[in-house]
């Protein structure tokens, strides 16, 4: 039937084809003053050479999809042709036919990446609801995809006349070459550095690789107003992609955190072929960008389902530091621009949470382009909303957090917007503050563009997808601790530590005793009937926290002790140093962007307005109960830096503002270059004594939490098979960490309970990973903070029997 549904459909695809020719040819033809009664082969000669770019395109598509089709045995080939199908080449037709008049050649080129991946999401969301209401059981199967990638390709093609010439500029001088071959290189290092650790050897390439990138930045700030800001623009996407591949690429199965669920919920669709909400009614399988579009790519391409996160999402997610830099690069200097674009990728969340991050990788490529159209002045206020509420459109499709603080942010910006304009009125404002400058009626952010956003999140969260539980518990938990506790409750993450307002977290052994007594709570009945162990059994075996452990001093670590220096200190020093003075420079920023102090430093109002509002919302985080850990501060703060990093930028200089403005930039240049190797790793690498980084080493707490090994895997699958067998009576449940349980992309069986000695039940199989099982210790997630302790592994083989073990992993029954 479906077959047959092809054919008639094709049948009038192409009838339809030749009457629009007829049409078009003659249409074109008087256009361009050709003569219009000549035969019908005559103007299509004609039109053929007029449209000989966008023919050869289409050519290369379908090359593209009988390749995809034919699957060839050359390594490679169907992973580019399916990249070039679904990604590239739909990209290429938007940009030749996007009407974006005052738009450089890359900002276009952004847009309509960014068009084309929400076309995607919603093509496929589409594409999966009418084939499954007439019965087809796999939209996402290869034939309907590829036809639907094809037909939606010609439509493209067939939409307007391409205007846009292709991306030529001028012949590149002798630097700009030296810069983009460098930065190429770094990409190069970066996985050829992540393969190695694998392989077991050191992180010696990566140090390389990550010395070669803060060259590269040297030479992006020096030579600036040489380089352009388009080969600026290329550097910093290649620089950023490689810092992103050096973690992405840790491991040979999926590794990270958030990811693992993140592939539980893609697998679930791509295994059936179609999206079905009510598989498993979760806010992580209502992320589009996680389910449908890594789905639409996995099938086309063909690539191992876990690099599809790996490298594509990174290949992705790699433009927003080019937004960065373009958004900075309106209200700086291009040199200036280039650090504001450092401080974003230097920041850590983004090369060691972001790849385990998908679907806020996503939604903040949408996030980024729609600031870069919220902020083109050059285009009328009607434009940028209506492209402003697409992007938008695409971080509720993407990610419920980001959406979230997407609406919280504009809220503020439309208060902060009626408040300046009543104080105007009132004559009550500061004249000497630049809020004060210019009409209200100007913002692109307006009352029906923020009700829109918040309907469409609403309806989307609510009724259609029914995944709305997480924000409404969060905001029920918040209200309950601020009533309890006030703003600063126990319940936050570590990271508000780093903060200016948030105060310090409870110390390990505190949360690790908070813990302890919740569980004693929670399995206080199991124990009175005797299906949990005594307490007698249990306290006879301590689980104290443990501090994660530091690498050895180096050479230079030694030499520097000697000297009186203390390596761990100095490393501490910098990462807290760092934390407080950006959020001081940010302060500085906007002060004397508000007050107007510095002629060069001049943002639009909105724009001005946005980076109060990203301030706000960071503190809200940091201060408020459970928000700091359901979403995360350093998160939020990674958010913010879209539109605070140039702020940021100004902040730094303004301590040094006495020198002239050649030094002051040269100074801030060197604070921005040693934030940047000292939180990638080089500084601590290079001296020791700080705890090991993923992208680094082949150890440290990502690596033992979230690296699953080979032997590992196996264990989790001899697991799930016993338990799968039906060998037992009755069903059994199995124990495992907060994050074997996670391993989910090997079966293990959902329903878990942790491994915490209190929580121990008779008759349960208890999982124990290579943490435990090489170094004695086990780990617990408390409010979003990783917790260490010494577990006791005598209590189980007191208690229970081994029934499987390896040099890794031990299960016991």
């Amino acid at each position: 039937m479906f077959a047959l549904c092809l054919v008639v459909a094709a049948a009038v695809a192409s009838l339809g084809g030749v009457l629009w020719w007829k049409r078009r040819t003659r249409r074109v033809a008087e256009e361009q003053h050709v003569l219009v009664r000549g035969p019908l082969t005559t103007r299509s000669l004609v039109l053929l050479g007029m449209y000989r770019r966008t023919l050869a395109l289409l050519a290369s598509g379908a090359v593209a999809t009988a390749v995809v089709v034919s699957d060839p045995a050359v390594p490679g080939l169907a992973a580019v042709a399916g990249l070039w199908l679904c990604l590239a080449l739909p990209t290429a037709l938007l940009f030749d036919r996007l009407s974006c008049p005052n738009t450089g050649a890359i900002e276009a080129l952004l847009l309509s990446l960014a068009t084309v991946i929400l076309g995607l999401m919603l093509g496929g969301l589409a594409l999966n609801q009418v084939l499954r209401s007439v019965g087809v059981r796999h939209p996402f199967a290869l034939t309907p995809t590829l036809v639907t990638i094809d037909v939606a390709l010609v439509a493209l093609a067939s939409w307007r006349p391409a205007h846009r010439r292709l991306l030529r500029g001028p012949r590149m001088s002798v630097r700009q070459l030296l810069v983009l071959a460098t930065s190429a290189l770094t990409v190069l290092c970066a996985v050829a550095g992540a393969i190695r650790l694998n392989n077991g050897a050191s992180g010696g390439l990566t140090v390389f690789m990550l010395v070669l990138v803060a060259a590269v930045v040297i030479a992006l700030m020096v030579w600036a107003d040489d380089l352009g800001i388009d080969v600026i623009s290329g550097a910093v996407y290649l620089i950023s992609l490689a810092l992103l591949l050096m973690t992405s690429l840790r491991g040979w199965y999926v590794t990270g955190h958030d990811i693992q669920q993140e592939f539980k919920v893609f697998q679930l669709t791509a295994t059936n072929a179609s999206w079905d909400i009510s598989r498993y009614r979760d806010p992580y399988n209502a992320c589009l960008s996680i389910t449908i579009l890594p789905s639409i790519i996995g099938r086309l391409t063909r690539i191992y389902d876990p690099y599809v996160f790996k490298v594509v999402f990174q290949l992705l997610f790699a433009v927003c530091p080019v937004i960065v830099f373009r958004l900075a690069v309106r209200i700086i200097a291009s040199g200036a621009a280039v650090m504001a674009a450092v401080y974003f990728v230097a920041f850590p969340t983004y090369f060691t949470d972001m790849p385990f991050l998908a679907r806020q990788e996503i939604a903040f490529v949408f996030l980024g382009v729609g600031l870069l159209v919220l902020t083109k002045t050059e285009w009328t206020i009607g434009r940028r909303r209506i492209w402003f509420t697409a992007m938008a459109a695409g971080v509720v499709f993407s990610h419920y957090s980001t959406a979230y603080v997407l609406v919280a942010t504009m809220l503020i910006v439309l208060v902060g917007g009626v408040l300046i304009t009543a104080a105007r009125r009132l004559g009550q404002f500061f004249t000497i503050s630049r809020l004060a400058a210019v009409s209200r009626a100007r913002y692109v952010t307006s009352v029906p563009l923020l009700v829109g956003v918040a309907l469409l999140g609403a309806l989307w969260l609510g009724p259609i997808t029914g995944t709305s539980h997480g924000a409404v518990q969060t905001l029920k938990q918040s209200a309950d601790a601020l009533v309890t506790h006030g703003l600063f409750a126990s319940s936050r993450s570590s990271d508000v530590s780093y903060s200016l307002v948030g105060g310090g977290a409870e110390s390990p052994d505190q949360q690790l005793a908070q813990y302890r007594q919740a569980i004693l709570e929670i399995t206080a009945h199991a124990r009175a009937d005797g299906a949990a162990y005594p307490l007698s059994t249990i306290d006879a075996y301590p689980t104290p926290a443990v501090a994660l452990p530091n690498l050895p001093l180096t050479a230079a670590g030694r030499a520097l002790q000697r000297q009186g220096f203390s390596p761990t200190s100095i490393n501490s020093l910098l990462r807290t140093g760092f934390a407080r003075l950006l959020q001081i420079f940010v302060l500085l920023g906007l002060v004397f962007a508000v007050v107007g102090l510095l002629a060069w430093f001049r943002p639009p109002q909105e724009v001005l307005l946005w980076a109060i509002a990203s301030f706000i919302i960071v503190g809200c985080t940091a201060v408020l109960p459970i928000v700091s850990v359901n979403y995360g501060l350093l998160r939020a703060v990674q958010q913010s830096l879209f539109i605070l990093a140039p702020f940021m930028v100004v902040g730094s200089m303004i301590p040094f503002i006495w020198l002239r403005q050649r030094w002051r930039t040269v100074v801030a240049g060197a604070v921005n270059i040693v934030f940047l190797l000292s939180l990638t790793g080089v500084i601590p690498q290079a001296l020791g004594g700080y705890p090991a980084q993923l992208n680094l080493n082949n150890s440290g707490l990502y690596y033992d939490l979230w690296t699953p090994t080979t032997q590992e895997r196996s264990a989790i699958l001899w697991l799930d098979r016993q338990v799968g067998s039906r060998t037992h009576p009755t069903p059994v449940q199995v124990q495992a960490d907060d994050y074997a349980d996670n391993l989910v992309q090997f079966g293990l069986p959902p329903d878990t309970g942790d491994i915490f000695p209190p929580a121990l039940v008779r008759g349960t199989l208890v999982f124990l990973p290579p943490l435990t099982v090489a170094q004695g210790l086990a780990a617990v997630s408390i409010n979003g903070n990783n917790i260490l302790y010494r577990y006791p592994t005598p209590l189980l083989d007191k208690t229970k029997n081994l029934v499987y073990s390896s040099k890794e992993t031990r299960v016991y029954g």
